[in-house]
């Protein structure tokens, strides 16, 4: 619930998003394994897609990456992949962002937009 109220914020344009997507993460913590699953490991991908975007919301890139990368290892979704780019970028580790924005395409993402991004990064990367 909590997470839906911080996109709410979000999309309005209201910092009170980080409080909300910040109470979403503290909620998951009785969850085992930083949100992804319970005593019988079984796997929340629901609550765990909530978790990486909200710790990416919040600007915990270092969690954020954590959570992405997991979700791409037991929940891949596409956009996950691209995602994970961002956060790359974020931790200024541009060729692993590069890898991550090829996956994107090579699973059927948008190559406009992941081209736009590689090519920020090897712009970037000359600098």
């Amino acid at each position: 619930m909590s997470f839906n109220i911080a996109e709410c914020y979000r999309q309005k344009n209201d910092t009170t998003y980080l409080k909300w997507y910040r109470k979403n993460i503290s909620t998951c913590q009785n969850v085992r394994d930083r949100h992804f699953c319970d005593k019988e490991n079984r796997y929340f991908p629901k609550t765990a897609r909530q978790s990486a975007y909200s710790s990416y919301y919040i600007h915990d890139y270092k969690r954020a990456e954590v959570f992405f990368q997991k979700l791409i290892a037991y929940f891949p979704r596409t956009e996950d992949y691209f995602m994970l780019g961002l956060i790359l970028i974020k931790l200024e580790m541009l060729p692993e962002a590069i890898v991550e924005f090829n996956n994107f395409i090579s699973k059927g993402g948008d190559r406009k937009k992941a081209d736009e991004w590689i090519k920020f990064c090897e712009e970037k990367a000359k600098n």
